[in-house]
């Protein structure tokens, strides 16, 4: 079974996209539970509990045929972002928000996705393909502004923003090819279970800061799992600016690297891939495999109260506005 496991922290995420253009996928009997990761699915700040409902609401009006595979859960429990959180503002914690996902998950094979996406006809013949053939498979992206979408498909692509690099002629959408790890990128991957617990999932170390994503790959990588890049894996997210469309306004989310100057081999993000980069597992306090068997058995997260300061350079977090 294929858990899908969609991440987002929008007030406006654009749920009927992903539902409608997965529907025009193949092997649709695959998937036995989507899971929805929601910043808003819980009272927080000036979010009140009624706001709460109504974004799982939201995703039940919109979800369709997969009514009853979908559940709605807000991110687990982080010292960076959430109702409890130790920082006077939300900080950018991807990890915690994909590893929330994996406590859920009960599938042998899971895929995650950004929001405000469409995904291409062809992308769960890439999955089920990856499933069947047991290797890890990194998927393909573009970023539009003003994208219009209707019934699933796109039929007004507005401006490309950004385009995925590793697609190195048009022939690439139509095969797969060994990766390195560094080629994993979040918005559209997937991998068996069992490979995400045997490397203690997502490394929170990168949450405040990017990467975390490449440095998953990486630990794939370090342990000799094949990964494949595949062009079939293909999806269009929407990154209008918040400026120009206010129904899809950024939530606040801070990333900072803490650099002193312009390219800053000494900052946080450069500190920790020198860390972390030739490791197999995470090394965070975590063991993801039992907390996800403690989840699933109908236990709480656990409450992080700490750390209480930065380690990067002891900066208190109650400080980071």
């Amino acid at each position: 079974m294929i858990t899908l496991a969609y991440i987002t922290a929008r007030p406006a995420p654009h749920l009927d996209w992903f539902f409608q253009s997965l529907a025009l996928n193949n092997y649709l009997d695959e998937i036995g539970q989507i899971i929805i990761v929601d910043r808003f699915a819980e009272a927080c700040d000036d979010w009140t509990e009624e706001d709460a409902r109504w974004a799982v609401v939201r995703t039940c009006d919109v979800s369709g045929r997969f009514a009853s595979i979908t559940q709605v859960v807000p991110p687990k429990p982080c010292v960076w972002s959430g109702k409890h959180r130790l920082t006077p503002r939300n900080w950018w914690s991807a990890s915690s928000y994909r590893n929330t996902a994996l406590c859920y998950a009960t599938g042998d094979f899971i895929v995650y996705l950004d929001d405000r996406c469409v995904l291409m006809p062809t992308w769960m013949d890439a999955v089920h393909e990856a499933r069947e053939k047991n290797y890890c498979v990194a998927g393909c992206y573009e970023k539009h502004k003003g994208l219009v979408v209707k019934d699933g498909v796109i039929v007004h692509t507005g401006g490309i923003t950004a385009r995925d690099t590793r697609m190195e002629v048009e022939t690439d959408l139509h095969r797969r090819r060994p990766c390195p790890g560094e080629w994993l990128f979040g918005c559209t991957f997937g991998l068996p279970l069992e490979w995400m617990l045997r490397v203690n999932s997502f490394d929170e170390g990168w949450d405040s800061v990017s990467m975390e994503d490449t440095h998953f790959g990486k630990m794939l990588e370090n342990n000799g799992f094949p990964i494949y890049h595949d062009g079939r894996m293909k999806m269009v997210e929407d990154r209008t600016p918040f400026e120009q469309d206010p129904n899809c306004r950024e939530h606040d989310m801070k990333r900072s690297s803490k650099e002193k100057h312009p390219h800053d081999v000494n900052d946080k993000t450069h500190t920790l891939k020198r860390r972390l980069w030739n490791n197999k597992a995470a090394v965070h306090p975590w063991n993801m495999r039992e907390i996800r068997e403690s989840v699933l058995r109908g236990n709480a997260f656990p409450i992080p109260r700490g750390p209480e300061k930065d380690w990067f350079d002891g900066q208190p977090l109650r400080e980071m506005t």
